[in-house]
């Protein structure tokens, strides 16, 4: 991946451009807030992703990401790191 790939994907995450749409058993249907307009990401359970922009779109199904699948990537894993924050501990 690139670093700038990452860079930019980072800064959306951090700029809260990301939201979650839709959470199924199987995936997470997220809406990121790219420069010039909404792309809409999923990530799959088995480790699957997709994203509607363009570089998505080209390179689907060839694990290419996309700066929009990075940030929600990174807001994927913030919300479960503090989802098991919260979650008491069991005996």
């Amino acid at each position: 991946m690139k670093s700038t790939i990452y860079r930019k994907g980072k800064e959306l995450f951090r700029k809260g451009k990301v939201r979650l749409d839709v959470e199924t058993d199987k995936a997470l249907y997220l809406k990121v807030e790219g420069e010039h307009e909404e792309y809409s990401v999923r990530l799959m359970n088995d480790d699957t992703f997709n994203c509607t922009c363009r570089l998505g779109t080209l390179k689907a199904g060839k694990g290419a990401l996309c700066s929009h699948v990075v940030a929600a990537i990174l807001f994927a894993v913030s919300r479960a790191t503090s989802s098991q924050m919260q979650q008491p501990d069991q005996p």
